[in-house]
């Protein structure tokens, strides 16, 4: 406990809640897990491990925090990309491009939301889903409304386009066993990524074209 004071006082709290949230981000990228223990974060952070209790209360409140910083902005984002000036297609393009950069860069973002999720009581999954999920869907159901009125999208349900999205962006990143052992692909290079990006705002916007001849 002594060391754990020490490191307390040493370092700023913003900068040691930084130093942890950085070393859980690079242990679930690293490792592609969600499964680690507060020693490895408090030695990949090379400050105490109490910290995380001093901090966030528990790994899960350190998971929490990790999300609420990776998600946010993306988020943020994505509901001001609403308000622009620019037809329904070219802001769903724009933002599919974002969501794969996110993924690109929190692969393990989308499992560690279901997982925080899933383990919750429901009381406390319901303020998690309208956190970091409700935000997302309320904003698909809005601009599928948009891009049906401007006689660009076909109706969807928004339930089942929100999974499409998901679906379509993450599982590339979030299988890196795959990636290597079929592929031999140990990390994706920038121009992978923006390949991936293409292609699938490309099968997207297609597959929901008004324009396009539904099968």
């Amino acid at each position: 406990m002594v060391n754990a004071v020490a490191d307390i006082q040493a370092a700023s709290p913003a900068t040691t809640r930084i130093a942890l949230l950085d070393a859980a981000c690079s242990l679930l990228r690293e490792g592609d897990t969600l499964d680690f223990s507060l020693s490895e974060i408090g030695k990949a952070a090379g400050i105490s491990a109490a910290l995380v209790k001093y901090y966030f209360g528990n790994k899960r409140g350190l998971l929490i925090a990790l999300v609420d910083r990776d998600a946010t902005s993306a988020l943020a984002a994505f509901v001001s990309l609403l308000d622009e000036p620019m037809p329904p297609a070219k802001k769903l393009r724009h933002h599919i491009a974002g969501v794969i950069k996110t993924y690109s860069r929190y692969p393990y973002l989308a499992r560690l939301v279901n997982a925080l999720i899933r383990d919750s009581h429901p009381a406390e999954a319901k303020e998690l889903t309208d956190r970091f999920v409700k935000p997302m869907a309320d904003s698909y159901d809005r601009l599928i409304k948009d891009g049906v009125a401007a006689g660009e999208f076909i109706p969807l349900d928004p339930m089942t386009f929100y999974f499409m999205v998901v679906g379509l962006t993450q599982d590339i990143f979030a299988s890196r066993a795959v990636l290597k052992h079929c592929f031999g692909v140990d990390e994706l290079t920038p121009a992978q990524i923006n390949s991936f990006s293409d292609q699938a705002c490309r099968v997207l916007l297609n597959g929901i074209s008004a324009q396009m001849p539904q099968i």
